[in-house]
């Protein structure tokens, strides 16, 4: 978070019982706080990409971990006094005391069965393991790990077509997982938060799920049970896309943008080229006509126009991965210009106006950053 006064960043902090919000000293620069299970602590990820911690009420910094530099992409804080976290973009889970030392590798991505990362690591109680997800070239995955034997095993409901004596398809689990004491897990899953039954000791889930809330744009569980959420109205400028003018107006949603979550407008502003999980679409503005731009089935994303606005090059991870260019007037059809080499991923993100140049970022689990 930054505070509004001379531009400050680190962790804040609110009691449930108070609307004051205070700055904690210590995690300047800090991001993704997480807290231990006896809430005297709050670890955070550093401006330098490691892990530090705090006294809960702000005081001397204390660092954990400093082998690698790590994107923020989860950690949490172990009943038994670990910390679990993510090794990056395309990395696997690490774990560290809480003291600091020795650091273990805990799981790494299985890129024969389309695996690119495994994030955002949420432990269960009495050291029963980790959930955590997988991003995959077919989407989001969720699985519970062991941290003993390191078995992984995904979490999978129940298709509501399923009987006992068949054996009907599952379907995946979606959303960021959390444990709820007494049995159930909660989930977000798209813009609503549900509940299923789980069986701790299995690490499965036993039933369908049962819709808690709607509209919740992100959402927090304590150890305790405690139900923290930000409803979807309370987020400015969630599920529109907006034109905006030289006259700095108020402007109206654009019609066929949606909720793409990532935009980019083309060189003449007459069209938008937006991501909607796992494809790339157009947009006309003029009409508010959508198409779909690719359809490989697989993630596609990080769009960018050619100075011409003739084509699209984007990131892609069908097989092989790496960055396509397809030309708007081939829908469907792309062809490869930079495979990706060392388990490197190319996250393209502008183009020179004289078309020679692309910047682009290249994310590596080897370096662990960029």
């Amino acid at each position: 978070a930054r505070g509004e006064e001379g531009g400050s960043s680190g962790v804040f902090r609110r009691s449930l019982d108070s609307v004051e919000i205070s700055f904690v000293e210590g995690t300047e620069g800090g991001r993704q706080p997480f807290v231990s299970p006896d809430s005297g602590w709050i670890g955070f990820y550093t401006e330098e990409g490691g892990l530090a911690k705090v006294p809960a009420e702000g005081g001397l910094q204390q660092r954990i971990f400093t082998g690698e530099r790590l994107l923020p992409t989860g950690a949490a804080w172990g009943p038994e006094g670990r910390i679990y976290f993510s090794r990056g973009l395309s990395g696997g889970l690490g774990s560290v005391s809480a003291s600091g030392g020795a650091f273990e590798e805990l799981t790494v991505p299985d890129s024969e069965a389309g695996e690119i990362g495994h994030w955002y690591p949420r432990s269960l109680p009495e050291g029963r393991g980790l959930l955590f997800g997988a991003w995959t070239v077919e989407g989001w995955r969720n699985f519970a790990l062991d941290v003993e034997d390191r078995s992984a095993r995904p979490l999978e409901l129940p298709s509501r077509r399923e009987r006992p004596d068949s054996s009907a398809p599952v379907m995946s689990v979606g959303g960021h997982p959390h444990y709820v004491a007494g049995g159930d897990r909660l989930l977000l899953d798209r813009t609503n938060l549900i509940a299923v039954p789980y069986d701790l000791e299995a690490h499965r889930v036993l039933g369908d799920p049962v819709t808690v809330l709607s509209g919740v744009a992100s959402f927090h569980i304590s150890w305790d049970g405690t139900l923290a959420y930000l409803s979807e109205s309370a987020v400015q400028g969630r599920g529109a896309l907006a034109r905006w003018t030289d006259a700095i107006e108020a402007s109206a949603p654009l019609a066929g943008a949606g909720e793409g979550a990532q935009i980019r407008v083309s060189p003449d502003g007459a069209r938008l080229a937006i991501v909607d999980t796992p494809d790339l679409w157009i947009v006309e503005l003029a009409r508010g006509a959508r198409t779909r731009f690719t359809t490989s089935g697989v993630v596609n994303n990080f769009p960018v126009w050619s100075p011409d606005g003739a084509s699209v090059l984007f990131n892609s991870l069908r097989d092989p991965h790496g960055l396509y260019l397809q030309s708007t007037g081939n829908l469907g059809e792309s062809r490869l210009v930079l495979a990706r080499s060392d388990e490197a991923i190319y996250l393209p993100s502008s183009w020179s106006p004289d078309g020679r140049v692309v910047a682009v970022t290249v994310w590596s689990p080897r370096r662990r950053g960029r």
